[in-house]
């Protein structure tokens, strides 16, 4: 991952203090004005999902400026994990939605992927090379999700939290990811719909396996409450696509 820092450019912090970087929870526009960020933006980040409903966007020029800087991801998508982790511990128990609203086209360009992805454990051992992984994915989406899943690991802490070591791994945990964290233009939230499908789909094979033999229900009971976790994915991605997409707000 390349990186071109500049050391003038203001701080995740002054973005919003600057009122470069926005959030909006339904159309309304939400109050960032606080004496005290406190250590790692935990005094925002509370007031935000006291202020917020369940689905929140964050947006403004500030947000191209910061991820522009590849050397900034992951900390952004610390400080995502943690209006998450926030907002679902003290406010919204059935979970809180994120929409980063920033063309992720333009930002690919500052994101140039290199002749090889090692993946290392926490013992400083080569796990695998994910070069080859979802290799339909801009660069810049694939490290995203990389970011993701290293801040959610970070909040749920090791052991406990294991990392994707192959592709269909890797595919798996963005599907999930694509419940809470979404990010692009209005209208590249569309892509998102594959995910969607995919849990659909998930949900069509086992309805075809329970209609040869409906008695297999008896047999693996917990059969069913996949069907129905695959089927509140589905549902949930498509709830934020239907929001986000259309949010008036701004």
């Amino acid at each position: 991952m390349l990186a071109s820092f500049d050391e003038t450019m203001p701080s995740l912090e002054e973005l919003i203090q600057y009122q470069e970087i926005e959030f909006y929870s339904y159309g309304r526009k939400l109050d960032t004005a606080v004496g005290n960020f406190g250590e790692y933006h935990w005094g925002l980040i509370n007031h935000l999902t006291i202020k917020s409903g369940n689905r929140i966007v964050i947006t403004g020029p500030g947000i191209y400026k910061h991820l522009s800087d590849p050397n900034n991801l992951s900390t952004f998508t610390e400080f995502l994990n943690q209006i998450w982790y926030s907002g679902t511990t003290k406010h919204y128990p059935e979970g809180i939605y994120l929409h980063v609203e920033v063309d992720i086209e333009a930002l690919a360009y500052h994101y140039k992927q290199p002749s090889s992805e090692l993946m290392i454990n926490g013992l400083g051992q080569q796990v695998c090379d994910a070069k080859d992984w979802v290799s339909e994915l801009s660069y810049f989406e694939k490290v995203w999700n990389f970011a993701l899943d290293f801040a959610v690991g970070g909040m749920v802490g090791y052991p406990g939290y294991e990392h994707p070591q192959t592709d269909r791994e890797f595919r798996s945990k963005i599907a999930e990811f694509a419940q809470n964290y979404l990010i692009g233009t209005k209208q590249q939230l569309h892509r998102y719909k594959r995910y969607a499908r995919q849990y659909l789909d998930n949900v069509f094979k086992a309805a075809r396996k329970l209609r040869k033999d409906p008695d297999y229900m008896f047999k693996d009971p917990w059969f069913l409450l996949d069907m129905q976790q695959s089927l509140c994915s589905a549902r949930l991605i498509a709830e934020n696509i239907q929001n986000f997409s259309f949010d008036p707000g701004h």
